[in-house]
């Protein structure tokens, strides 16, 4: 007896619909099951940038040595066009390369025929300490640009590797920006020495309490006399209020802090406090510049 297939193409027949029927079903499945760990963060972006992930300067943040997370107060100098501004991606976000007329995901592990374009753009940025290069994703540059990757290909008609950078683009120069970086010691040859970037704001009031709260930071670094004496307690007020969420308390076991501090510590703290003010009145200038 002869074995053999016979190939229906776009046939109505009871097979074929219960087949595209079960199709459609997986295919829901699995789109809900990919899109929640694209859900919102579990905590909103006041409280992650000024209170659950460390505060550090680029300097800080380049002598770190064990992989974390931090937030950095930068300002972005240029745009590194060396590489593209934006990759052909797997329904996953991982980079897809061509293979067999078709796009193979290694992190999926599979052939797809249906790709996405998506933002990757390199940034050098600077701080009053040092410069850096951060790498910003797709949702990050979307909500800054207020337009998706496909849209913005579209409307200056790139084609798939293009590497000239469009002006929405370029206007970031100049920006002064919070960004949540992921520190990883891991070498990787392709974005060598830069960070990934995982969040960032340019909320001006999320970034006047970041300057407040720097600055308290280093004022409290100043060594005083006695200093064991001391404990500083930090207590958070309700997220609606509109003034500054963080409240520093000195507390002394004998007298007020203020008398132990010497004259001239005294001054250092006059010096301190006209350097930071006027240095974050120039950001804040900046901020209003650039709106």
């Amino acid at each position: 007896m002869m074995h053999g297939t016979k190939l229906l193409f776009r046939e109505n027949v009871p097979e074929s619909i219960k087949l595209m029927q079960r199709i459609t079903q997986n295919s829901e499945a699995v789109s809900t099951m990919l899109s929640q760990p694209n859900a919102s963060p579990k905590y909103n972006m006041e409280q992650d940038f000024l209170f659950l992930t460390p505060r550090k300067t680029i300097e800080e943040l380049k002598d770190l040595k064990e992989d974390c997370f931090c937030i950095t107060l930068a300002t972005i100098k240029d745009i590194e066009e060396s590489d593209n501004w934006w990759y052909t991606a797997c329904k996953c976000n991982k980079s897809v390369f061509p293979d067999s007329n078709m796009y193979f995901c290694a992190n999926c592990n599979l052939h797809v025929v249906t790709t996405f374009p998506r933002y990757r753009i390199k940034l050098r940025v600077s701080d009053d300490t040092d410069s850096a290069s951060f790498v910003v994703f797709d949702h990050e540059v979307s909500s800054l640009l207020k337009i998706k990757c496909a849209d913005m290909i579209k409307k200056h008609n790139k084609a798939i590797n293009a590497t000239s950078v469009p002006r929405e683009i370029k206007d970031l120069i100049g920006k002064i920006l919070l960004f949540k970086v992921e520190i990883k010691k891991l070498n990787n040859s392709q974005f060598q020495s830069s960070y990934a970037v995982k969040r960032i704001s340019d909320d001006e009031l999320i970034i006047e309490k970041f300057l407040k709260l720097s600055a308290l930071k280093i004022e409290f670094d100043v060594p005083l006399v006695n200093a064991n004496k001391f404990k500083f307690c930090s207590t958070l007020t309700s997220p609606s209020k509109q003034n500054l969420l963080q409240d520093f308390t000195c507390v002394s076991a004998d007298k007020d802090c203020t008398e132990e501090i010497t004259h001239s510590k005294r001054k250092r703290h006059d010096s301190f406090d006209l350097a930071m003010e006027s240095r974050n009145n120039k950001i804040l200038k900046t901020l209003k510049d650039t709106e």
